[in-house]
Parts: structure tokens; C-alpha cells; sequence
């Protein structure tokens, strides 16, 4: 019975993951042409003349409507059982055919509920996907360190840590302050050549800068002596310090404080939520230590690079991977969560919580709870039951 329950949890959030990606092939308000040049006055004029039956050479995606665009024709909250109208050439008011019917129903401002359902899955997903690979990686960073490290510290020089102070300071510089605009078009898909072949080249001069820093400070000696430094009291103390301060409050001031975008989210998410998988990998790692697994790879004489990516991070997947989905359901509920309270993304984009949140201003509108709260327990209850067949795997 849960073989049966874990397939269905795949094909479920297998089914999702296409709906997403294929968003805006499946919900588009614009035609796609076999001849593109019969669009001669926009797209409200084609689909009058389609209603008309006076042009046919196109075709319309399964959800013919995008996210968050208004039907003027059918304004204002409309049941999915109730008949949709159009005014036709003569200005007759007519039965829309069921090709454009509305079968989610509409929302407040009359846009579709199923776009709206499809666009609001991919902007979770991709929240949620991003948001936890990044904490994966905070988590597989900071984790191995402290266990591998933690019976003795690790020597790094003066000259090393100057260069990461300088990297991160960079990072910030040119990521942030000079070319946020550019790196928000970039991930919309409106990015030129031309802001590629600059991230190159101020690459290109950075590494330049830290070749050449690297050979003088080869020569002046005090960059040249090294510190002992105890990564697992440090990374101990910035975990426990994570963890004393409620995340959702974080979460919650963060949001306010930057202006929402998707990928924005996903950081402050993935920032934040790196704690306990640091938590388990450390242990993970110090149980590796007290059953002399690293000490013998050490003794074989393989460097730590090759004992970390070739025997660490392979014998952590059975611990790793049911948190990675416990991790994913979080951050879709809380997003979710965020979208309901208003304190998500922009009121222009349309989510889950968005419109459980209209459910709550229009409560005879039902299909605002039904449908959005049905995808969202459905794929909720399948990463948790994936986790939990996981969990059991492992153990």
C-alpha cells in the first residue's frame, strides 16, 4: 500500500512539475499562428473574430487566458457552472462557446482561476526549488566543515582570508548594487548579449586583480602566516543563533523590507532554512569520524577534497534527501502562507495564497478555496509522504 501511495506522489508532482514548466503554453491569452501575419488589429479582435467563426487559422493554448489578466466580457467573481457571455460583431449578447468557457470559475477582477492555478504552482515550485538548493548548499558548506573539522581547527592564512572578503565583497558590489536591474531582466528572460559579455569581463579583471594580489602577498610575510581557526565553534554559534530567532518573523520582516519578487523570496528562503539540514549533515559527518570511515580514507592518502565529494556527500543522501522534501513542503505552505497575509509577491502576480486570499473576501465564491487549496494539500501531502518513504528507506 505504500509503494502504491509513493507512486502516486510521483506522478503527482511529476504531473505539477510539466504543468509548470509548460505554463505559458498551457495558459496564454495569445493565439498561437500557423500564419502569423493574419493578426492584423491584436489579440481582442482575433478571438472576436474566432467567437464570429469569421477566421479559424489559429489555435488557442488549452487555457485560453493568462494569469491575472481581467475577462471584461465576464468581470467579477463567476461560478464555473455559469454561463460565460461575449458581445458578438452586431453587439449581441451571446453564450461564450465552451472552448472559452472559464471551467475554474473567475476571481475578483474576472481572471481565470485555472491560469491562475498554474502560474501560481510554477511561482511556488520555483520558490521552492531554488530557495532549498540554495540551503542545501549553506547546509553541505557549513555541516561537513563543522563535522569534519571538529576535534581540530584548520590552519588558513591571513592573505586567504582577505581574498574571500575581497570575493564576497565583489559578489555583492557587482551582483547587487551595480547590476540588480540587469540581473532581474536576466532571470525574466529579457537579458542581452551585451550584459553577458560584461559579467565576463569583469570576471575576467577580478581574477586578474586576485592573481596578481596572490603574488605580492607572497612576499610580504605577514600576509603569509596562518591562524588556526575552529570552523565548528563558529558554524555552532551561527546556527544556534539562526534557530533562536523564530524564521517566520525573519521571513516575514525580510519580505517587507525587500520588494517581492520570485527569485528575491527564494534567497531570503534559502538563506534562512539552512539549519537543520546543517544540523543532520554534522552529525552525519561526526558519526562518520567515530566509526573510523574518514580516518581511513585519510590513511589511504586521498586529499579532502576527494574524500568529501567522493565518499562524504554520497553517503548523505539517505539523510539529506527526506529533508530536502520536508523542506520543499515548507517553503510552498509558507509561501503560501506569506501570498495569504499579502506579504509575498507583488499584488500584480497571482499565487496560491493569493487567491485563498480572495476566498476570503468573496466567501460564497467557493472554487477560489476549492481549486487552490486542493492542488496546494495535494502536493503538500505527496512531498510529505515521499519524504516519509525516504525517511524509512534510510532507516
Amino acid at each position: 500500500m505504500k509503494k502504491k501511495y509513493k507512486k502516486l506522489s510521483v506522478l503527482w508532482l511529476g504531473f505539477i512539475t510539466l504543468l509548470s514548466i509548460a505554463a505559458p503554453f498551457i495558459a496564454n491569452e495569445k493565439p498561437f499562428f500557423f500564419d502569423s501575419s493574419e493578426l492584423k488589429t491584436g489579440y481582442t479582435d482575433y478571438r472576436q473574430q474566432r467567437l464570429d467563426g469569421k477566421n479559424n487559422s489559429g489555435f488557442f493554448a488549452l487555457i485560453p487566458y493568462s494569469s491575472g489578466v481581467a475577462d471584461a466580457e465576464n468581470s467579477g467573481p463567476h461560478s464555473p457552472f455559469e454561463k460565460n457571455y461575449y458581445h458578438n460583431s452586431q453587439g449581441k449578447k451571446s453564450v461564450i462557446p465552451l472552448r472559452f468557457h472559464h471551467w475554474m470559475g473567475t476571481d475578483a477582477i474576472g481572471s481565470d482561476v485555472a491560469a491562475g492555478v498554474v502560474f501560481g504552482l510554477r511561482h511556488s515550485l520555483f520558490i521552492a526549488v531554488t530557495a532549498m538548493v540554495i540551503a542545501l548548499i549553506i547546509a553541505l558548506v557549513m555541516g561537513i566543515m563543522s563535522g569534519y573539522y571538529s576535534m581540530y581547527g584548520v590552519r588558513i592564512s591571513w592573505s586567504t582570508i582577505l581574498f574571500f572578503v575581497f570575493l564576497v565583497w565583489a559578489i555583492w558590489f557587482y551582483g547587487y548594487h551595480i547590476f540588480s536591474n540587469e540581473w532581474r531582466m536576466f532571470f525574466s528572460g529579457n537579458s542581452s548579449f551585451y550584459f553577458l559579455l560584461k559579467i565576463l569581463f569583469i570576471i575576467i579583471i577580478l581574477t586578474s586583480i586576485i592573481l596578481v594580489l596572490k603574488k605580492i602577498s607572497d612576499r610580504i610575510s605577514f600576509l603569509r602566516k596562518e591562524i588556526n581557526i575552529s570552523p565548528d565553534r563558529w558554524i555552532t554559534a551561527t546556527t544556534q543563533l539562526f534557530i533562536s530567532v523564530p524564521q517566520l518573523i525573519l521571513i516575514i520582516t525580510l519580505s517587507v523590507f525587500f520588494q517581492p519578487s520570485a527569485f528575491k523570496i527564494a534567497v531570503i528562503f534559502g538563506l534562512l532554512m539552512w539549519t537543520d539540514l546543517s544540523r543532520v549533515i554534522r552529525a552525519e559527518v561526526l558519526k562518520m569520524k567515530q566509526e573510523g570511515f574518514i580516518e581511513s580514507c585519510i590513511a589511504s592518502g586521498l586529499s579532502t577534497s576527494q574524500i568529501v565529494f567522493r565518499h562524504i556527500i554520497p553517503n548523505l543522501k539517505t539523510v539529506v534527501r527526506p529533508l530536502f522534501l520536508f523542506g520543499l513542503a515548507s517553503v510552498i505552505l509558507t509561501e503560501s502562507g506569506l501570498s495569504f497575509l499579502g506579504l509575498g509577491m507583488g499584488p500584480d502576480t497571482v499565487t496560491l495564497g493569493s487567491l485563498l486570499a480572495q476566498a476570503k473576501e468573496n466567501m460564497d465564491a467557493w472554487w477560489l478555496m476549492l481549486f487552490p487549496g486542493v492542488f496546494l494539500f495535494v502536493t503538500i501531502l505527496s512531498l510529505f509522504n515521499l519524504g516519509n518513504q525516504n525517511n524509512l528507506c534510510g532507516n
